[in-house]
Order: C-alpha cells, then sequence, then structure tokens
C-alpha cells in the first residue's frame, strides 16, 4: 500500500488496508485541511494528533461505526467520550466547543458563512462521502473478525 505524510504529523496508509485508526485521523486531517482553507484556522494542533493517536482501535471502531451517518460536523472526540465535555481533551486544549469564544465555535462561525456562500462546501461533502465510503468497505472485511 502507498504510504504518504500529511504536514509531517502522521503517516497514513491509503486504501481498504486501512485501520479505523488511519482512516478517522485521515478524516480528521483531510477536514483541518478544507477549514484551514476556508478559514485561516487550524481546528487541530499536534497535541490533538497525539492524543488520537494513544486511542485503541477498539474505540476507533466504535466511533467509526457512529461515523457511518457522519456529517461535516462530526467530532471523534464528542464520540469517544460520550459528549461528556468535562472529559474532553480536545475542549481542555481549545474550549468547550459550545462556549461562543472556543476554538470550534469560532471555526464553525466562520465555516456556517462559508455554507451560505458555497452550498454543501463541496471538498467537504466530497470527504464526507469517501469516508463514508471506507468505514463501510472496512466493515465488510471485519464481519467476524474481532478487533
Amino acid at each position: 500500500m502507498p504510504i504518504r505524510e500529511l504536514n509531517m504529523i502522521i503517516t497514513i496508509k491509503e486504501g481498504v488496508d486501512m485501520t479505523y485508526k488511519e482512516i478517522i485521523i485521515n478524516f480528521m486531517k483531510e477536514k483541518n485541511k478544507i477549514i484551514k482553507k476556508h478559514t485561516k484556522m487550524s481546528l487541530l494542533n499536534k497535541a490533538d494528533y497525539d492524543e488520537l493517536s494513544t486511542w485503541s482501535e477498539y474505540e476507533f471502531s466504535v466511533i467509526a461505526y457512529k461515523l457511518q451517518n457522519t456529517s461535516r460536523g462530526t467530532c471523534p472526540w464528542c464520540m469517544n467520550t460520550r459528549f461528556k465535555c468535562d472529559e474532553c481533551g480536545y475542549g481542555r486544549r481549545h474550549g468547550i466547543c459550545v462556549y461562543y469564544r472556543s476554538r470550534f465555535c469560532t471555526i464553525s462561525t466562520i465555516m456556517a458563512v462559508h455554507a451560505l456562500c458555497i452550498p454543501d462546501l463541496p471538498d467537504m461533502q466530497a470527504l464526507v462521502n469517501k469516508t463514508r465510503h471506507e468505514i463501510v468497505d472496512k466493515s465488510y472485511q471485519t464481519q467476524g473478525e474481532q478487533i
């Protein structure tokens, strides 16, 4: 499988041999690029990727199952903590998402304005569709396997 490096933070594989962890980290990395393109702000930093790398494949498989109904607003931290903001590492680093001055709230506001100007943000929608397909392909691959 080909390997590619994304901003020298993480290395991921491409294709159906990816793990759930690789699929979701790739989704977040690509989502961050799109957000940065539209807002000039970064949603994630190295500490965020470092935290993601500590999660187990089982945790990612549960998140991936939930992500099959993904949207561009999907957040693995929310899913992993079951929306318990006080347990969220992302929230500790950037501010709890629902707080007015949090990084997420600021970026969400900017992206909402862009969505009014650029219906469905085609690059984001393409990423969401690609990720859905990768998760479904992986789930077919792993049917009956223990993670």
